[in-house]
């Protein structure tokens, strides 16, 4: 039995579409090259360096703040120790790390409250095998009780203390009646500035001082 080819309407031979179309072409998908690959691997490193240093420098201001703010109410009764001291001293000698005032700088010892009565204080930085701390030492002098002192340790880990001088020698009010300045100090000048910096040179405290201003 003879199978007659099929036609389409125009007459010519139908196509077999289950068979496969040889002239077809097919899409085959692309892969990376190696330098897309280390391009990519080396972006990807950078953007994870500039994660990670982004969070060292967030870690370290958050620490920062938290520094500031645990150590803010001693930080204020500091520097309202410093201005008192420098505001009612009338002589002062500045070295490294160290400042001498002479002046009413007195104060009660038990209650720590200012008496106005003659006194040399020394501010200084005392090194020691755990690191440094601010201390202040008050010498007091009557003719009663003689010569006296007490040292403080203001702040540990204190490690550097600047006073600069500014203007002209302030000039002590009149009808002051004061005992004479012990040796190697000058006047106190009007304006003075200070600063108390920690060991990584944080400033712990900085204080303009105009001496004409009295604290009580």
């Amino acid at each position: 039995m003879r199978v007659k080819p099929m036609h389409n309407r125009r007459g010519e031979p139908a196509r077999n579409r289950s068979l496969p179309n040889c002239n077809r072409q097919h899409s085959v998908p692309r892969a990376f090259t190696l330098i897309e690959l280390l391009v990519s691997s080396v972006l990807a490193a950078m953007l994870m360096l500039a994660i990670v240093g982004l969070l060292r420098v967030t870690n370290a201001h958050s620490k920062a703040a938290e520094r500031i703010l645990r150590r803010h109410p001693a930080t204020t009764i500091l520097t309202d120790q410093i201005r008192r001291d420098f505001v009612n001293a009338r002589h002062i000698e500045i070295r490294p790390q160290r400042v001498r005032l002479f002046g009413y700088t007195a104060q009660d010892w038990s209650t720590r409250r200012p008496t106005f009565r003659p006194a040399e204080v020394t501010y200084a930085i005392a090194a020691h095998r755990l690191g440094s701390t601010l201390v202040r030492q008050e010498i007091q002098r009557n003719k009663f009780v003689g010569k006296r002192s007490r040292t403080d340790l203001l702040w540990m880990g204190a490690a550097a203390i600047e006073v600069v001088r500014f203007d002209e020698p302030s000039h002590a009010a009149e009808g002051e009646d004061i005992a004479p300045s012990p040796p190697g100090m000058s006047p106190i000048p009007a304006r003075l500035f200070v600063a108390i910096y920690d060991r990584d040179g944080e400033p712990l405290c900085t204080e303009e001082i105009f001496h004409h201003h009295a604290v009580n």
